[in-house]
């Protein structure tokens, strides 16, 4: 239910702000699984597929107002969550990304702010990877 609904309901509440402002910057978190599908956690896939289409959708509603709507779509990313994980799982996991690494928080954080900076102006609509390789679209 976080998933969509704690997104949908965040960009539910700043949104009314952006309209009136002209301006602004959404950029969304999702994951590959929502490009690639996630064995064993089919639902977790979909979800995120569902924030995914939200983004989409709504980016082009906001046209043609300066308020951008991106998704970063990370890989798994090497978080305190990994240390319940087995190292078959890691292993198995890692085997998936061509770099051969998971990506770190500050990847993402760095992807995000260039997504949401001024630099990013023409873009909306969009997903970007932090994937190592891992997605083929």
């Amino acid at each position: 239910d976080v998933d969509l609904t704690g997104v949908f309901l965040s960009v539910k509440s700043v949104l009314p702000h952006l309209r009136t402002t002209g301006y602004g910057r959404l950029v969304i978190i999702a994951s590959v699984a929502a490009k690639d599908g996630n064995p064993g956690a089919v639902a977790y896939g979909a979800a995120k597929a569902g924030v995914v289409g939200f983004a989409k959708g709504l980016a082009r509603e906001l046209q043609p107002s300066q308020i951008t709507v991106n998704c970063i779509t990370p890989a798994i990313t090497e978080t305190d969550l990994l240390k319940g994980m087995s190292e078959d799982y890691i292993k198995e996991k890692k085997a998936l990304i061509p770099m051969g690494r998971f990506c770190s928080v500050q990847e993402i954080a760095d992807m995000t702010a260039w997504v949401a900076s001024p630099r990013c102006s023409f873009t909306t609509g969009q997903l970007f990877d932090t994937t190592g390789g891992r997605a083929k679209h």
